[in-house]
């Protein structure tokens, strides 16, 4: 035990010549300190193997801990079907990407990182791996990119047998550029051993590679229901890839790239009859003349959504398109007598885009009238400036021939008059939604309106309305009330809302 009277001999041995060395301790001092340094290494030792002693029961007492968190976790009272939901919903939505590419942004998932009764729901959840797709396209040119995408489609060649579910149905995109000889190793490779399986197609191409797609088209891929092409450039003439068949049972079509995309699709031998939903919108400067003859013969079409520019001058009655089922009509055009070739007693829905500064109010009420459909949805887009002015006798006409509309959206500024009749009910009667232009004359009629059909029609009125009016008027006070006026609106559970033009 160390007395009062040792505590200075002990300093001066620790402080004084253990923080100096020019301090030499004499020899008495000296065989002291080295006792000393014998206790305390002895001490330091003790105490390095009681924290390892602490370290190792913590290491088990963590493990226990585990243990016990996952003999309690929720996910083990939980059905697989609702896991896998949960796994779905944290891993998102979007298709899976291969080739595998790094990203900085990494998924908000780890599947290494969850439960092994999970990790083995989800590795069994087709509804995660049975929407791929696969992007082979390089921006490289020469051997470089020939290599890269030999690299690619080797590893994704690799992948797919692994991830895919063997059976029920696949939706696949697969994006690829390069020749002839590789885009048939995409096919071989990467779609046709699960052509049986998959039943919506994205697939993007240079144009004359789809030949060899075409020939296995109809016999390889027997599922297939959706089917969507990508013409990534024009082939010339003399190398069109034609085609001869669809599957039977494919129900949509859609076509991207320029006009001659379309010269691949001009067999008679085709049976158009099958179809059902249509999308020639993307295809470039398509023209009524080059498509009407596929439209004839699509007659069971319900949804249609083209680019028709120009017209058919001096067109036979034969040429007329009479698609007795079609519902839905979306139309780019730039003169209104495309319209003349049209009977659609089935059509709810009209779409219009004009390239022109008119909208064609009066070919379209033909149209109607001819086919005698009963419209429920009526869009016009127009490439005309904000406030473009439309006679309002044949507005009149057009909305009278329409009584059944319920949804009206255009970039036109109705008359005031014509306002006033929507308002008192005499023009569509059972409007629920009404879009358009406004200017300075207009705007407070516009609101007025739409007071009066909450008002009188309280039940199944006018749930929706919006008015685009020239940002000019923002600043007056009369624009301000009418903003006031349409919050109110809004407060009683309209959404009407007054947007100044961009």
């Amino acid at each position: 035990m160390t007395s009062s009277a040792d505590v200075p001999l002990y300093h001066n041995i620790e402080c004084g010549a253990g923080t100096s060395n020019s301090i030499i301790l004499p020899e008495a001092e000296a065989q002291l300190a080295k006792c000393l340094l014998h206790d305390a290494e002895h001490d330091l030792h003790i105490l390095d193997l009681q924290i390892a002693q602490l370290c190792e029961q913590r290491e088990q007492d963590a493990a226990r801990l585990n243990r016990l968190r996952i003999a309690v976790a929720p996910h083990k009272h939980l059905p697989a079907e609702i896991l896998s939901h949960i796994f779905r919903l944290s891993a998102g939505e979007d298709e899976i990407d291969i080739p595998l590419r790094t990203s900085p942004y990494p998924p908000q998932w780890v599947l290494r990182q969850v439960s092994s009764r999970w990790r083995h729901i989800v590795l069994n959840d087709r509804h995660l791996w049975n929407n791929i797709s696969i992007n082979l396209e390089t921006e490289d040119e020469g051997w470089e990119s020939e290599y890269l995408q030999r690299i690619s489609l080797d590893i994704s060649g690799f992948l797919l047998p692994i991830i895919l579910p063997t059976t029920g149905p696949l939706t696949m995109t697969v994006r690829s550029n390069g020749s002839r000889d590789h885009a048939k190793k995409v096919l071989n490779v990467l779609l046709e051993p699960y052509g049986s399986q998959i039943v919506d197609l994205y697939l993007c191409l240079p144009g004359h590679t789809f030949n060899q797609f075409f020939k296995t088209l109809p016999s390889k891929f027997t599922a297939l229901e959706s089917l969507d092409l990508e013409f990534l450039d024009s082939p010339s003439s003399g190398t069109v890839n034609e085609l001869r068949a669809f599957p039977p049972s494919l129900r949509k079509l859609e076509i991207t790239g320029d006009i001659s995309a379309i010269w691949s699709f001009g067999s008679h031998e085709i049976d158009w009859k099958r179809l059902t939903d249509i999308n020639f919108s993307d295809i470039s400067n398509g023209t009524l003349f080059q498509i009407h003859s596929i439209l004839q013969r699509c007659i069971n079409l319900r949804t249609c959504s083209i680019t028709a520019l120009g017209t058919l001058v001096g067109a036979p009655p034969s040429v007329h398109m009479n698609l007795p089922y079609l519902q839905s009509l979306s139309i780019t055009m730039d003169t209104g007598s495309v319209f003349n070739f049209f009977t659609l007693p089935s059509l709810e829905c009209l779409q219009v885009s004009n390239r022109v500064t008119k909208l064609p109010v009066a070919e379209i009420t033909s149209m109607v009238n001819r086919s005698a459909c009963v419209l429920r949805t009526l869009a016009l887009y127009g490439d005309h400036p904000l406030g473009a002015l439309y006679d309002p006798v044949i507005l009149d006409t057009m909305f009278t021939a329409m009584l059944s509309l319920l949804e009206f959206r255009a970039s036109i500024v109705p008359p005031r008059e014509i306002l006033e009749k929507i308002g008192e009910g005499s023009l569509l009667p059972n409007l629920e939604a009404l879009e358009c232009d406004l200017d300075a004359e207009t705007a407070s009629v516009f609101i007025e309106v739409v007071e009066r059909r909450v008002r009188d029609v309280p039940l199944g009125g006018l749930r929706e309305a919006l008015g685009t009016y020239p940002k000019d008027l923002f600043d007056t006070n009369e624009m301000k009330g009418l903003l006031v006026r349409a919050r109110n609106l809004r407060r009683n559970g309209r959404s009407v809302r007054l947007l100044a033009s961009i």
